[in-house]
């Protein structure tokens, strides 16, 4: 769950300030430029931090899921994996939602 709202929160700041980037004039002055691409540098370091832990999470949630599949029943360990991949693609609309109501 933390992991994938960071990953979103961050994506969601990488995007404004991209898109804050592309809006300046041309001309814009190197102090303006300069933070702006720098915060962009920090955010793509720390998205692709994020993705690290996601992996590291995804592949413990294998080892959790293998373990949980030899204690429930088939039924029971489709209905555990598909909380988790819903629980994730709700968190994701949930984001998208809030984004569009802020907007």
């Amino acid at each position: 769950d933390k992991v994938v709202s960071l990953m979103l929160s961050l994506s969601g700041r990488l995007l404004r300030v991209e898109t804050t980037l592309d809006t300046l004039d041309p001309e814009a002055d190197h102090h303006e430029r300069l933070p702006l691409l720098e915060k962009k540098r920090q955010l793509l370091r720390q998205l692709s931090e994020a993705q690290d832990l996601k992996d590291h999470v995804d592949r413990r949630e294998q080892v959790v899921s293998r373990v949980l599949a030899r204690c429930f029943t088939p039924e029971q360990h489709r209905d555990y994996c598909h909380y988790v991949k819903m629980k994730a693609a709700l968190l994701v609309e949930q984001k998208q939602l809030e984004d569009k109501i802020r907007l």
